[in-house]
């Protein structure tokens, strides 16, 4: 990709014309479109990176707004993948952009990811799928990012980035971590990122009151934590990036 005007001046000011080419040469796919994923999607395009892949089938309802990226009370029920391409293109037309309007599954992986993406972000939350991507990413030898949970949780210095076998305070990656593990036992480090808080999980008053009956695995959630944990994903593909 060739950036026009001023684009990214600013970045090649900051880390020089070469890594700048390297961005704008790399092809980043992200897996979900949500409170996290929505804003690896916002940092990566504004770091110039030339080609993205975005794989999401949910739509925009109006308690995404706090946290979501493309979410604006204009645009409640429109696709997410769409939503967010369209941001994507009026920040810089010249990004090129591959929008899967599907959910990734085991079925589909194996069609949807391969050795084209430079980097894969999984900013999804569902363990099942979690875990058959890191599979499937370790034995094709993709570069992989997991994302851990970001609800129930309120403060952004908690944030943390390790192997995904040295994350801790993380309900969601403790499943992922408690399998690798059992599988790898002489293994200290599993060689797959993550980025997670170690921040205790804050339930809110009806979760605590057990006598409702109420199901809160969702958790609240703020984007002074989910936006953090998406600029956290973005560096850590900035370094993969750098380093190719």
């Amino acid at each position: 990709m060739k950036s026009k005007g001023n684009h990214f001046v600013s970045l090649v000011n900051l880390y020089g014309d070469e890594k700048v080419a390297k961005n704008h040469k790399s092809h980043v796919c992200i897996i979900g479109l949500g409170g996290v994923g929505s804003w690896v999607a916002e940092a990566l395009v504004r770091q110039g990176v030339g080609e993205l892949t975005l794989i999401e089938m949910d739509h925009i309802v109006e308690s995404n707004i706090n946290r979501q990226i493309q979410a604006l009370e204009t645009n409640i029920g429109n696709s997410k993948v769409n939503a967010i391409g369209d941001r994507i293109k009026s920040i810089n037309s010249e990004c090129k952009l591959n929008l899967v309007d599907d959910f990734l599954t085991v079925n589909n992986m194996n069609k949807l990811i391969g050795k084209q993406f430079d980097v894969v972000v999984d900013a999804i939350d569902q363990v099942s799928i979690k875990r058959a991507l890191i599979e499937y990413c370790l034995l094709n030898q993709i570069k992989l990012l997991v994302s851990g949970g970001a609800g129930g949780k309120k403060s952004p210095e908690k944030i943390r980035s390790d192997d995904l076998l040295k994350s801790k305070g993380d309900p969601l990656l403790s499943k992922l971590r408690k399998y690798f593990r059992k599988n790898n036992p002489k293994k200290n480090k599993l060689g797959i990122t993550t980025i997670f808080s170690d921040e205790q999980i804050i339930k809110n008053d009806s979760c605590l009151n057990t006598e409702n009956n109420l199901s809160c695995s969702g958790y609240g959630s703020t984007l002074l934590v989910t936006a953090v944990m998406g600029f956290y994903l973005a560096s850590e593909v900035q370094k993969i990036i750098h380093k190719g």
